[in-house]
């Protein structure tokens, strides 16, 4: 990174990864105090603009900070931040990547990320989850039932040429191998693709049988590893989901407590035989992840990097999210959109959600539509956030929400509005939940 001094004081910058994405800044204040405006928003975001005047979102100190309020830097003091640069505020449409450049406290930094680094044979992704956009493939698509699984080849080569870049995969997913066909026939290189999958249930028993598994499973996406792998639900593999009682006759708490830590021990080991690059979980609520993590903490064992779990715009699990933020757990919200439906329909009966909705969209953000809003605020959060179709203009609105999300159309209040409707009881009370996700929330140990 080149730096344009000011002044008064100096500053350094050092890659903290390779790649030029994630920095360490270091402004000293010389005779003078320095004050560095900042812009900090949700998630501790610090935004500002790139070579080509476009936004680049730096995510700054974990301090939070007022819109608009200066960091001082008084005189003989430095200051430290370590920022990450998202990967696709730099890739354009030829997926090269372009110089940035910011300034600050009279300082101008300017870098080109690179591409891609190697080191031991390989290459690793430069994809972050955080506020991103992810394409599901699970066999139903479009609001409807179960699809041809053969359908997502198509809707998977849609998304890549609308440059979705993120996948989102299951061992018990019909379309695994149609999916990895796609990926396969892309020209999309796979450094620049990061490929989620889940194992069905805790991967329990022996390493050498769910070591064949994974290998099985790889071998039908086409891939030598992924780069994220997920436990899929807190419960035995053979759980039966589509069966409420099943899930709730063999999820149970004592079971779950009796196999985590084998489950994780073989999680962690696939990690380490080069299967995946990081290991998380999905549908696990506060209650399983504490139980992960004190594991995790006793043990010295790898941490879980995810957690996929259902999130909609009246379930937005603040408090979850707060746990997870705090011990870097990602969040993915799976099924954001599918019930949007619901809420209009109780809107007829009074609930108010689907009419704040319309009215965000109709004023303060006129270029959008309902599901974009929901995508991007959701991203706005720093949720990885998924959502399918087989269709090319839902697929590309669904991009386009990804640019709203840090875009600054957003007025004051809008957020603190969509904030406000989590919890509808109407639209619980007109079928607008995931009955399974609502179950493993259910889950816990038992209380005297």
């Amino acid at each position: 990174m080149d730096i344009v001094a000011a002044n008064n004081g100096t500053a350094s910058a050092e890659s903290l990864d390779g790649t030029g994405l994630h920095l360490r800044l270091t402004i000293s204040a010389g005779q003078n105090s320095l004050s560095l405006p900042s812009y900090f928003g949700a998630q501790d975001t610090w935004r500002l603009a790139d070579a080509q005047g476009n936004k680049v979102r730096y995510v700054g100190p974990k301090v939070k900070r007022a819109l608009g309020t200066p960091i001082v830097v008084e005189p003989g003091e430095s200051r430290v931040f370590e920022v990450s640069i998202a990967s696709e505020y730099h890739a354009f449409n030829d997926e090269t990547p372009r110089p940035f450049k910011f300034s600050t406290g009279g300082f101008t930094f300017v870098a080109t990320p690179a591409s891609k680094v190697s080191g031991e044979g390989e290459t690793k992704s430069s994809q972050d989850l955080v506020g991103s956009l992810g394409f599901g493939t699970m066999e139903y698509a479009d609001g409807g039932g179960i699809s041809d699984p053969a359908i997502l080849y198509a809707a998977t080569k849609l998304a890549l040429a609308a440059g979705v870049k993120s996948f989102d995969c299951a061992e018990m997913y019909q379309t695994t191998k149609h999916v990895g066909k796609a990926l396969k026939e892309s020209s999309v290189p796979r450094e620049q693709l990061h490929i989620t999958t889940k194992l069905k249930g805790m991967p329990v028993g022996s390493y050498a049988s769910v070591k064949k598994r994974m290998v099985r499973h790889l071998a039908d996406l086409e891939l030598e590893f992924v780069d994220l792998l997920l436990v899929h639900w807190p419960g035995p593999g053979d759980c039966d989901l589509a069966s409420n009682e099943a899930v709730t006759s063999s999820c149970t708490w004592e079971w779950f407590d009796a196999n985590i830590e084998e489950a994780w021990a073989n999680m962690v080991q696939l990690q380490k035989d080069g299967l995946t690059k990081k290991i998380g979980v999905s549908n696990f609520y506060t209650a399983h992840l504490k139980r992960l993590v004190a594991f995790c903490s006793s043990t010295n064992s790898t941490p879980p990097a995810a957690n996929e779990i259902f999130l909609d715009i009246t379930h937005q699990e603040r408090e979850l999210l707060m746990y997870m933020a705090t011990n870097n757990i990602q969040p993915i919200g799976y099924r954001a959109l599918a019930f949007l439906p619901v809420v209009a329909m109780a809107a007829q009966m009074g609930d108010p959600t689907n009419g704040i909705l319309e009215s965000i969209c109709a004023g303060s953000l006129a270029d959008v539509n309902i599901h974009q809003l929901v995508l991007s605020w959701f991203m706005k959060q720093g949720v990885h956030v998924l959502f399918k179709s087989r269709d090319a203009g839902h697929i590309s609105a669904a991009v386009a929400a990804a640019a709203n999300a840090r875009s600054s159309g957003w007025l004051e209040g809008d957020e603190d509005k969509l904030a406000a409707l989590d919890g509808s009881e109407m639209v619980a009370m007109c079928g607008g939940v995931d009955e399974t996700a609502a179950l493993f929330r259910g889950m816990g140990p038992a209380t005297s």
